[in-house]
């Protein structure tokens, strides 16, 4: 599930996936953002990733977006965990 949470920032929701599975697939979503075929100017992808284990859905994003500010914070277009 996809789900736009505000301005430029979007939820990506990965059912029944491993934190280790999650990054293989946020890395190969980066690649394709990145890839001068997919839109004449350069984007980037930055993300923080948060997997949930059993606690509110409130933390789990609460976490996950402390993750994303952590990886703009150390220079964008990268992924963070928290």
């Amino acid at each position: 599930m996809v789900a736009r949470v505000g301005g430029r920032e979007f939820m990506l929701t990965l059912i029944n996936t491993s934190l280790e599975d999650g990054i293989i697939i946020i890395k190969r979503i980066r690649k394709q953002v990145e890839s001068p075929s997919l839109v004449s100017i350069p984007m980037t992808l930055t993300v923080g990733l948060e997997e949930y284990k059993q606690e509110s859905i409130e933390h789990v994003l609460e976490k996950a977006d402390k993750a994303l500010y952590q990886a703009k914070e150390t220079g964008r277009n990268r992924w963070f965990v928290s």
